[in-house]
């Protein structure tokens, strides 16, 4: 299914989504309707859109190395889409070459710590070894050095107990050895894997920004371009946007509501509990009751529109909504009760 859109001029950059959050980017205006010779000011004509009160919104997201990124693809604008397909793709820029350095740099960490521990087992074994060559020694001399003195010269005996001495040395600094090697591996062991940690860190967080140029539908629905609130244009494939800008949304007919922009000079005659007839601007004939259920407190400029400021207004559905109107699509309110 796909649904033709009002689209509006290209633009190709676009600022964060930094307003109130709302339901859906209006495009609407309202004005007096002027009558009679005396021009007697009636109750305005509306136009909006209709919003969806369910939609999933997608947010650029922040990545790592620059806070702007570039939109390669966008799903088309009315195609429906289901859940879980990519509906927009950002330029990866460098996150690709960032991914595989960080890649590269995990394996190379791995391999250094793999050497490294390799090489202390190796110096731990030869410090074992050199503990039972000198505790061999130990025995040997200590067999020589037991000769009684009144048996052998006393030269040979000298000679014996000091061989015995050095033995015993030699044993201890083979010990000392030893017992440094094994207190410099239980040093390096949590040392070693905090670093592997962090590389693997880092890797992690570049391939999850690259999965993050892809984004994807959480739900079935209608694919809807988001806003440029700088220019008041729809922002389309191939425009550079800030983190936190609006992309698109992704509208479902579950909770249909409709919005308007409200001229200040108008809006004595819009109030909560305003009854209105809906149509669509491309289907006339297809109309709705609806009453308004909030107001903005305060007008607020919209670009484009000059100097005067615009009240937002949201609207209920009082019966069901008809199937030519989808989210996104220009309406046409009448005020029908005050």
């Amino acid at each position: 299914m796909r649904i033709e859109l009002v689209r509006r001029t290209r633009s190709r950059t676009c600022s964060p989504h930094r307003s109130t959050p709302r339901f859906f980017t209006a495009v609407a205006l309202g004005w007096t309707a002027l009558t009679g010779p005396g021009l007697q000011a009636e109750a305005p004509l509306l136009t909006g859109v209709v919003a969806d009160g369910d939609s999933q919104q997608i947010i650029m997201p922040r990545l790592p190395g620059t806070w702007m990124r570039t939109i390669a693809w966008m799903a088309p604008e009315g195609e429906w889409v289901e859940e879980g397909s990519v509906v927009i793709r950002l330029d990866p820029d460098n996150l690709i070459t960032n991914e595989e350095d960080a890649r590269i740099a995990l394996e190379q960490k791995r391999l250094e710590v793999k050497r490294s521990q390799i090489q202390r087992e190796l110096d731990i074994h030869n410090a074992r070894t050199e503990v039972v060559r000198a505790e061999s020694a130990v025995l040997i001399a200590r067999v020589d050095a037991e000769v009684p003195e009144d048996i052998q010269t006393g030269l040979t005996y000298e000679q014996s107990q000091l061989a015995l001495l050095n033995a015993e040395n030699a044993l201890q600094r083979a010990q000392d050895e030893l017992a440094t090697q094994l207190e410099y591996q239980e040093m390096q062991a949590p040392v070693q894997r905090q670093q592997i940690e962090q590389a693997d860190l880092e890797w992690r967080r570049t391939t999850d920004a690259l999965s993050a140029t892809e984004m994807r539908a959480d739900q079935s629905g209608v694919m809807i371009y988001g806003e440029n609130e700088s220019t008041g244009t729809k922002i389309f494939p191939g425009e550079t946007c800030a983190a936190g800008t609006l992309l698109a949304t992704v509208a479902r007919r579950e909770a249909l509501r409709f919005q308007f922009w409200i001229h200040e000079a108008d809006i004595q005659h819009i109030r909560p509990g305003t009854i209105l007839r809906v149509t669509a601007d491309a289907r006339a004939d297809s109309d709705v009751e609806a009453e308004v259920d909030w107001v903005s407190l305060q007008a607020t400029p919209r670009t484009g529109w000059g100097e005067a400021g615009h009240f937002e207004a949201m609207a209920l559905p009082l019966e069901p909504v008809p199937e030519e109107l989808a989210p996104d699509m220009s309406i046409m309110a009448e005020v029908l009760t005050p």
